[in-house]
């Protein structure tokens, strides 16, 4: 028995009469075309709206006393517990400062796929895996202190 949808009155006959297609195409090639376009679709929006860049990714207002670190990760790739282990690392030697400064870290998640992972301290782009090939924070004992060193340098400013 054939399914309602692929008889004559069905919906896809409807279709493919009102498309002038009645005759000229298969009912099951019919619907695979329409499946592709709607793939098609679907890619370009998610494409589209994953070019969309963050809306704060690279501003940087300075407060008094903070010295904002900003990790920027790529949401796409599974980036996060990346930022999580830089994020804790940078929280556990800068935790408490005395002379009320603090520091400030911030995530920047990345729509879609970008490889990015960059720390920047008060706006200064100091670890960059994409760019400058460092890799991940979190592996590399002189990556950690070279952060750390711009996070010291920018609280003798603060």
């Amino acid at each position: 028995m054939t399914p309602i949808y692929k008889n004559e009155a069905g919906l896809l006959g409807q279709m493919k009469a009102a498309l002038g297609l009645r005759d000229a195409i298969s009912d099951d090639d019919f619907l695979l075309i329409g499946f592709l376009i709607a793939v098609a679709v679907y890619v370009v929006y998610y494409k589209y709206k994953s070019s969309k860049p963050a809306e704060s990714k690279d501003s940087f207002v300075k407060k008094n006393d903070v010295v904002q670190v900003r990790i920027q990760w790529c949401g796409g790739c599974g980036f996060q517990d990346k930022y999580e282990e830089a994020r804790t690392i940078i929280q556990s030697q800068y935790g408490e400062l005395n002379e009320g400064k603090r520091v400030e870290v911030i995530s920047v998640r990345d729509p879609g796929i970008t490889g990015n992972f960059e720390i920047k301290v008060d706006g200064e782009l100091v670890h960059s895996m994409k760019t400058k090939r460092h890799g991940f924070m979190h592996k590399n004992p002189e990556r950690i202190s070279a952060v750390f060193s711009a996070i010291d340098s920018a609280l003798k400013r603060a």
